[in-house]
């Protein structure tokens, strides 16, 4: 059985984004990370898939280490186990709950935590590169080091296709950001 990663990886991504842009500060990302915000298939989000993805995602994230460990090539075990956990959430398949949690993780990076307004996730990182740039406590190799960091992610974060993913996300943004949170 063949499995794909991505998305789970591009969740981090987006999700280290959302963190990073809360937090005010950003790291390198790995070559392999940047490679999968390439591979973002936007999709139209609906109901299902944000209910589905509540409903499991405390028990994915239990299996998020055993996820790294395995790679792009889970044991048989692994993809069966993962395999379920999507139809219990109503996915067809785990290839179907990847995109629809990088399209989830996506919008929310572009998502204002304070007042719920959206913005391009682009912008917003060009917002914290205006920022970086600015801050006079950042210095030397630390500060182009985040700099070159940002300015890499803006290079490869695309716009948002569907717009109407924002507003389903924002309905539900409180609890997607507990899950976060927790």
């Amino acid at each position: 059985m063949h499995f794909n990663f991505t998305a789970i990886g591009t969740m981090r991504v987006w999700l280290a984004t959302l963190c990073v842009l809360v937090a005010g500060a950003l790291g390198a990302a790995q070559a392999d990370d940047k490679a999968q915000l390439l591979k973002l298939e936007q999709i139209e989000l609906n109901e299902r898939h944000i209910k589905g993805y509540l409903k499991i995602s405390p028990k994915l994230v239990k299996m998020f280490d055993r996820i790294d460990k395995a790679g792009d090539t889970p044991d048989d075990k692994l993809a069966v186990e993962l395999e379920a956990l999507a139809k219990e959430g109503g996915f067809s398949s785990f290839d179907e709950l990847e995109t629809a949690v990088s399209n989830i993780t996506f919008v929310m990076s572009g998502i204002n935590e304070d007042d719920g307004t959206f913005r391009e996730p682009v912008d917003v990182l060009k917002q914290e590169l205006a920022d970086t740039e600015a801050d006079q406590d950042l210095k030397g190799n630390d500060k182009a080091e985040l700099v070159a960091a940002i300015k890499e992610s803006i290079e490869h974060t695309p716009k948002l296709k569907h717009r109407a993913n924002v507003a389903l996300v924002q309905k539900h943004f409180k609890a997607l950001v507990k899950l976060f949170e927790e």
